[in-house]
């Protein structure tokens, strides 16, 4: 941890904003040393992260992370350490404030935390907002998301492509990846339905533009099955989407006028084929202006974004 400080201090001497972490489990290592494991950091305990905040607290830089997308119960320890209740309060940029389609209600949660955080809590707490649809392309198998249910982990641990499109054909594998589909108490950030998730390039072009669910419909079969068939024979030549998240644009607009948010979460550095938002300045200013010309303009989100 000593030398993790000393690294911390060049780092902010030289310039550097704040630190980066990660709480998450659900980013994986590839590489042949720890194949599918989680980050280092996510193996932490809250006492060696502290030390790292203090030195970014002390020097007034920020700290941007992730809380536990599995749990989500240490944001409530970011709060905490953003507070400033007898102390110098810690800038703290937390992912993500998004109207999430698997849990409609998550968004009016991250803006009530930041709000009780930097009122109560004197704090300085804000969660990022995306100034537009959450959509990821995908090639084949190749969806962040399915790491979210277990036969999805057993898809995504396997090493080489030949062997995961292999898997799809496997009726135990099949059976399990459809019942998971259809959990009751899903914990992700995916709603896990195929209805918008919609063919853009494959090899078959009449299936270009249809959605899994429209074509299970024609078929008579399950979506999921429907895809893990069109996966397993076009394999990565199969690319299509899904909107996970920010499909309401009045919420949007919302989340990006609130105090307790900023925008960002846009992955313009990682995700390069599946989710990076390059243009999410000009979806910010272009949904300002939109809003300026609505008819809710004189809405306390309107008013923000016009301003």
């Amino acid at each position: 941890m000593t030398e993790m400080e000393r690294i911390l201090d060049d780092a902010l001497d030289e310039g550097f904003l704040g630190l980066s972490t990660m709480t998450t489990r659900r980013d994986k290592l590839a590489g042949d040393r720890a194949w599918a494991e989680p980050l280092p950091s996510t193996f932490a305990r809250w006492r060696e992260y502290r030390r790292l905040h203090k030195r970014l607290r002390r020097r007034g830089r920020i700290l941007q992370s992730a809380p536990n997308a599995e749990t989500q119960v240490n944001v409530l320890a970011f709060a905490l350490t953003a507070a400033g209740i007898g102390r110098r309060p810690l800038r703290t940029s937390l992912l993500t404030a998004m109207d999430f389609k698997s849990n409609p209600m998550l968004h009016r949660v991250s803006r009530l935390l930041a709000f009780l955080t930097n009122r109560a809590l004197r704090g300085d707490l804000r969660f990022q907002a995306l100034p537009g649809p959450m959509t990821i392309f995908c090639d084949g198998v190749d969806f962040a998301a399915f790491e979210e249910f277990s036969s999805g982990v057993t898809l995504r641990n396997l090493r080489t492509a030949d062997d995961q499109y292999a898997l799809l054909s496997d009726p135990k594998f099949r059976a399990q990846f459809i019942k998971d589909m259809g959990g009751f108490m899903m914990n992700g950030l995916w709603n896990r339905r195929f209805d918008d998730a919609v063919i853009i390039d494959c090899p078959d072009v009449s299936l270009v533009g249809r959605t899994f669910e429209d074509l299970s419909r024609e078929r008579g079969q399950h979506p999921a099955e429907v895809f893990l068939d069109l996966a397993a024979t076009w394999r990565d030549k199969l690319r299509w989407y899904t909107v996970v998240g920010n499909h309401r644009p009045d919420i949007v607009l919302d989340l990006l006028a609130s105090p307790g948010t900023h925008i960002g979460f846009a992955d313009s550095g990682a995700h390069l084929r599946s989710l990076a938002n390059y243009n999410f300045g000009l979806r910010a200013l272009t949904m300002a202006k939109r809003a300026g010309q609505s008819p809710r303009r004189r809405s306390p989100s309107a008013r923000w974004c016009a301003s």
